[in-house]
């Protein structure tokens, strides 16, 4: 798989006010992101709220996604379940789309390394398209540099997406790219740390808050303005931070709150699937205009 440079947005699913997938919002957040130069797109992955959506609906989903694309960037969506057989049945139903490539991201969290060991190598083995693994500890356990070493050998696996705000781990993780495998990165808070590791390819669902602030840190890295980069990512971090977070305390994404923001631009609509909370209170929703209106132009 050809390797991966620049921002890789994590698609949000929008919804209609009845929880159904709502295609017209998705075009036009499709459409929106397209403009900040992304390199790729993951697709149903945390920040889609995948664990909520149904093999059917991630069926549509992808397909609608994949079509709006009109194969203009690599698309890597996601095939984890609870059930192995909805993996092998999405991956099954999904073998025609444009998608470049497939992440798998364990969601149960009891089971052990050695038997997520062989459930990598079932899918692999099993998918007609690149697999990537996937982990991040708020979803599951430590997972170590050797047992990514491991993998990295097994035909068809290209790479992982190693979120954590943890440089060492991180670094430790990105010696073992190489031309085939690669490693990509996903805490936003950390980007300027992980490019100076040598980390080509970043994923963050906060791209649909602040696209522009974030390629700022890219782009200003990438011609060697170090200082000016370490300031945009300050810049964003300080954003982050402000934002206000009471749907996600809840819900631990912040999904809720960056669907809130896209509806003030009539992107999409605030809804967020079950059992996830949207933003409802007039108190929240007072928070948040006021973050808007006194960061618009950090915003979008």
């Amino acid at each position: 798989m050809k390797t991966l440079t620049g921002l890789i947005p994590v698609l949000i699913t929008p919804l209609n006010k009845n929880l159904e997938l709502d295609i017209l919002s998705l075009k036009k957040i499709l459409n929106f992101i397209s403009k900040f130069e992304p390199c790729a797109y993951w697709a149903n992955g945390t920040g889609s709220e995948d664990m909520s959506l149904s093999l059917d609906n991630r069926i549509i989903l992808t397909r609608k996604i994949c079509e709006f694309n009109k194969k203009k960037k690599p698309i890597i969506s996601g095939c984890s379940f609870y059930s192995l057989e909805d993996t092998f049945e999405y991956l099954k139903k999904t073998k025609s789309f444009d998608i470049s490539g497939y992440h798998y991201l364990p969601y149960n969290q009891m089971i052990s390394l050695s038997n997520l060991e062989l459930v990598y190598r079932d899918i692999a083995r099993y998918s007609s398209k690149p697999i990537w693994l996937y982990t991040s500890a708020n979803w599951y356990k430590h997972i170590s540099p050797d047992f990514i070493d491991n993998l990295k050998r097994v035909k068809n696996i290209a790479g992982v997406k190693y979120s954590t705000s943890n440089i060492v781990d991180m670094q430790s993780v990105q010696s073992l790219a190489d031309k085939r495998f690669q490693v990509i990165s996903a805490v936003v808070k950390t980007l300027y740390s992980c490019m100076c590791l040598g980390v080509k390819a970043s994923t963050t669902v906060e791209a649909f808050t602040y696209p522009s602030l974030i390629n700022k840190i890219r782009h200003s890295f990438l011609i060697g303005d170090y200082k000016k980069s370490l300031f945009f990512q300050n810049r964003l971090n300080t954003l982050i931070k402000k934002m206000p977070n009471i749907s996600a305390k809840q819900n631990f994404l912040k999904v809720a709150e960056i669907k809130y923001l896209l509806s003030k631009k009539k992107l999409c609509k605030k809804f967020v699937t079950k059992p996830y909370k949207c933003v409802d209170t007039a108190r929240e929703k007072k928070l948040l205009d006021s973050f808007y209106n006194n960061h618009i132009d950090d915003l979008f």
